[in-house]
């Protein structure tokens, strides 16, 4: 279930001009959140060949992702976060009518949340992996 801040989380994101511009949707699942891009179009693709998405989308949603993990953590009292640090790792070309993202906590260090993303293709294979370091200001 989600918590209040999840849920506001969620309407603040799924909102924004930034996000509609994209065709993304968020949602918090007990210990993980979900992003899912639908559908993908033209904008969205690049590469050699163009019938994949583009690494600065791919970085985009890892970006946000490993941010938004933020709202799965104790931090219920901050002035703002940052994603301090990001490594992507593209395993395949992502191609398809969609994808969708699964972003986890694996560890929190005081103002410091270590988390996991893992982008899959419209047939549930993991074609992108990244992990990141946010950085926290508390209150």
């Amino acid at each position: 279930m989600s918590t209040s801040a999840q849920k506001d989380a969620e309407r603040h994101f799924n909102s924004s001009v930034f996000f509609k511009s994209l065709n993304l949707n968020m949602e918090f699942v007990e210990d993980h959140l979900n992003i899912r891009l639908d559908p993908i179009t033209d904008l969205h693709r690049g590469g050699a060949t163009g019938d994949s998405v583009n690494g600065a989308v791919v970085a985009a949603i890892c970006d946000i992702a490993i941010g938004s993990t933020m709202y799965l953590g104790p931090f219920a009292s901050t002035t703002g976060s940052a994603v301090a640090r990001l490594d992507i790792r593209m395993r395949k070309p992502i191609r398809g009518h969609f994808l969708t993202a699964q972003a986890r906590i694996d560890k929190i260090a005081r103002n410091l949340i270590y988390a996991n993303v893992a982008l899959f293709d419209e047939n549930g294979n993991e074609c992108v992996d990244a992990r990141g370091t946010v950085f926290v200001q508390q209150i």
